[in-house]
């Protein structure tokens, strides 16, 4: 499936107007604060039915209305269609796919994001690098989405508890965590292993000739058994605390550069190149569904000779839609051939 056609109202510094897409390539130029970033958050909302800019939709809401609107027209290759529709208000949000109203689009069209924000994954807490796995994972494993939220709910009624000081609920729920723990860091690790290789790849052929590594920090990778003893072993610490120590919540994917951790010592060019490498190993993993690419600010700081190795290296998409204040400085041209211009701000 490919975006065809994106309307928005309302949100934003976006007008009330239509986008048009081709598979392939499409490229969104126009100087800073011409609404560039948003209309790639307003495709990323009709995909996924959520914001990577920000915790609730209703901040995507322009100022001054009560509400936003989006609609997302995809088609495949054999003129199959389907359409999505994203309703926002202040305190709610209402999808609908396929004239059906659903509950999440999570999983279901394969998408890979590189936004500059992605630094965070290599420069920034655990959240943002479970956050790259869960997202992979969400579209390879339904019964992933599944554990998440069998544990964010046992989460939520444990840490409840442990404020209420009702106490004597905690062992009915910590085998909920533990179970819903074990399947999510296991899953992680299995992915890890996979993304090991395209990601060492890249990062040889992005000219970074150090040993690279992907590891999984976490304590759940244990039995049903061993998990459960570490969650009462930790009790009277988590009713110190009021939170639970120990669940897949707080795994970690570290990133070794040289034998060392690259949050500490990756300099902003090696983060750049670790965040490419990432993307291209993800892109990779996912190259059987064919994703769909959404990239804001093309080229990430890169230089033109690991930009075309970016390119090169990230074959199996069908469709990319790209910003970039200038077309000249992105090489575009010279990078991709042909591709469908959206100039922003509209006449």
């Amino acid at each position: 499936m490919y975006i065809k056609r994106l309307t928005a109202q309302n949100l934003r510094n976006l007008p009330a107007s239509c986008f048009d897409f081709t598979p392939g390539l499409n490229v969104i130029v126009g100087p800073n604060a011409s609404g560039k970033t948003n209309l790639l958050e307003a495709l990323h909302i009709a995909l996924t039915g959520g914001s990577y800019r920000m915790n609730t939709l209703a901040e995507c809401i322009h100022f001054q209305f009560d509400f936003a609107q989006i609609q997302l027209l995809l088609e495949s290759s054999d003129a199959w269609q389907e359409t999505i529709a994203i309703q926002i208000k202040e305190n709610s949000k209402k999808i609908i796919l396929n004239d059906k109203t659903v509950q999440s689009l999570t999983g279901l069209f394969p998408l890979v994001t590189w936004m500059p924000e992605d630094l965070d994954i290599i420069r920034a807490g655990p959240k943002y690098r479970r956050q790259f796995l869960d997202h992979i994972l969400s579209i390879q494993d339904p019964l992933y989405l599944y554990h998440s939220k069998r544990l964010a709910g046992a989460l939520k009624q444990k840490n409840t508890a442990l404020k209420l000081k009702h106490f004597s609920s905690i062992d009915a729920i910590n085998p909920e965590v533990a179970s819903a723990s074990i399947y999510l860091s296991a899953a992680r690790l299995r992915l890890m292993k996979a993304l090991q290789e395209p990601f060492c790849s890249a990062m040889q052929q992005l000219r970074f000739g150090n040993e690279h590594e992907l590891r999984i920090k976490s304590h759940c990778l244990v039995s049903f058994e061993e998990m459960l003893h570490a969650l009462k072993r930790v009790k009277p610490q988590e009713v110190m605390s009021k939170s639970t120590l120990k669940g897949a919540h707080l795994d970690d994917m570290e990133i070794l550069l040289g034998g060392v951790s690259a949050r500490r010592f990756a300099s902003l060019g090696q983060s750049r190149a670790l965040v490419a490498a990432l993307k291209i190993a993800q892109v990779r993993l996912l190259g059987d569904l064919t994703p769909l690419l959404l990239i804001d600010e093309v080229g990430m700081g890169l230089d033109k000779e690991r930009m075309e190795a970016v390119w090169e290296l990230m074959g199996g998409w069908q469709q990319a839609v790209v910003t970039t204040p200038d077309l000249g400085k992105a090489n575009i041209h010279s990078l991709m051939g042909e591709f469908n211009k959206i100039t922003l701000p509209l006449p």
